[in-house]
């Protein structure tokens, strides 16, 4: 019983984390907590690649889902990414909030990015130990803060592509924290962000990451 209260306690604060970023924030303009998808297969609206398994939704008998049931599992092979993306309108100022759940073994390295229809704009990683580097005009940064794993931690990104800058974030206790700010990728100066990208790197053996709670914003509106 006591297990159970602390789920529904845990659920609770993680929904009103994210109604007080969305009261703080624009246009919410996408949001999902993949619980209205089907179990094993890619969530409604986003695309995976390079197989249907790459990014499959699962319930919370194989992760403690970050709030509700389910979750999104991505999966890598030797030769390819596990990813999934979802195309958005045209966003020029934007925040983009997720999820993401490293397990103790066998873990990968996290990739998050702000793309167009052509290459990336913005884009963090999280390391298999957790330590987060941002991609400041293109170029990895050094480590620039560590997120334990074996947790459900909250991330976020906002770009300006008029002032050419992006900004990572963790939510702790309720609070949002500045990482870093970094600059767009000067090759796609101008460009909107009209792509969510999250993928796992490959690796000989396979891995896993999870991922909960997508949620983007349009701050011109």
């Amino acid at each position: 019983m006591k297990k159970n209260i602390l789920l529904v306690t845990l659920s609770c604060l993680v929904v009103l984390i994210m109604v007080g970023l969305a009261n703080a924030q624009g246009l919410l303009v996408y949001e999902t907590s993949f619980e209205e998808d089907a179990i094993g297969v890619t969530p409604a609206g986003w695309q995976s690649a390079p197989f249907a398994t790459s990014a499959v939704v699962v319930d919370s008998s194989e992760i403690p889902a970050a709030d509700g049931q389910k979750v999104v599992r991505l999966t890598n092979d030797p030769s390819s990414y596990g990813e999934f993306f979802l195309d958005t309108e045209d966003i020029y100022h934007g925040k983009l909030v997720v999820q993401f759940y490293q397990i103790s073994s066998p873990r990968e390295n996290i990739n998050i990015e702000i793309r167009n229809q052509r290459s990336r704009l913005a884009g963090a990683y999280i390391t298999q130990s957790g330590n987060v580097r941002a991609r400041d005009n293109g170029v990895t940064t050094g480590n620039l803060i560590n997120l334990p794993v074996e947790n459900w931690h909250i991330f976020v990104m906002e770009w300006n592509v008029a002032e050419q800058w992006f900004k990572i974030s963790y939510v702790e206790n309720g609070q949002e924290n500045l990482i870093t700010q970094a600059q767009l990728d000067a090759t796609q100066s101008g460009e909107p962000g009209n792509r969510i990208y999250i993928n796992i790197s490959p690796r000989d053996e396979e891995k896993v990451a999870y991922i909960d709670n997508v949620r983007i914003y349009d701050l011109g509106k």
